[in-house]
């Protein structure tokens, strides 16, 4: 079997695909009385957009995650960029 590989989205390209879904959404509602069928086709425009509107958040989170541990970590090692001022532990 091929190895699929993998691209990371831009955070431009993750914004794009959050605005389609927010706007098929819209679309949807708007539609809904005026043409149900196209309000439907909308509709499910949107719901096939929830997993990966999920899937995206989960990316966030751990690249969140991963950017504090990342800090943290340097931090601890003395390597840290930030302005404020390192604890001491010794009394």
């Amino acid at each position: 079997m091929a190895e699929q590989k993998t691209v990371a989205l831009t955070p431009e390209q993750i914004d794009s695909i959050k605005k389609e879904a927010t706007d098929f959404e819209q679309k949807s509602i708007d539609l809904a009385l005026s043409s149900p069928a196209l309000s439907a086709h909308y509709w499910r425009l949107f719901t096939a957009c929830k997993p990966s509107l999920k899937r995206l958040g989960r990316m966030e989170l751990t690249q969140r995650n991963k950017s504090a541990a990342e800090k943290r970590k340097n931090a601890k090692a003395g390597t840290s960029t930030s302005t404020s001022t390192p604890r001491s532990n010794k009394p």
